[in-house]
């Protein structure tokens, strides 16, 4: 019994066990914080935007700025696409790579802009996806006829 009390011993300074057990713990933490983020929950009303500051005419001024930006994207998009098919006739596979990263990122952010504008549309701040969804397809679907 003696002799596995002091391999246990040595074992245990050997292996630095108590740094290990530290470091591990500290892993463990970091982790449980970086995924375990606290909700943060605005609920402003679009009433409440004067509030705020901000006024007809800015909201204006920001949907007009919204669909600049959505349209530069978009163009920005197409352009970059028709220079990956380039790209891919010429056999140039690793600059396509780069290309349709580029291109991802300006579809991301026109439709992060059309989002923001179909918030500013719609008239209120903090809709859902699920919403942006249904008012995409309404507006492609057109308005709903009714029979008589």
């Amino acid at each position: 019994m003696k002799v596995v009390g002091r391999i246990k011993r040595i074992a245990t300074r050997a292996f630095f066990k108590d740094s290990l057990v530290n470091g591990a713990q500290y892993v463990e933490g970091s982790a449980r914080d970086l995924f375990n983020m606290p909700q943060v929950r605005y609920d402003h009303e679009y009433h409440e935007l004067k509030q705020f500051g901000v006024t007809p005419r800015q909201l204006a001024l920001t949907r007009q700025h919204f669909i600049r930006m959505i349209t530069i994207f978009l163009i920005l998009a197409c352009a970059l696409m028709l220079y990956g098919i380039v790209l891919f006739l010429h056999g140039k596979y690793w600059s396509l790579f780069v290309v349709s990263g580029l291109f991802s990122i300006c579809l991301a952010q026109a439709f992060r802009y059309h989002f923001w504008l179909f918030q500013i549309h719609a008239r209120r701040l903090g809709c859902g996806l699920g919403e942006w969804f249904a008012y995409l397809v309404q507006s492609i679907a057109g308005p709903k006829q009714t029979r008589k």
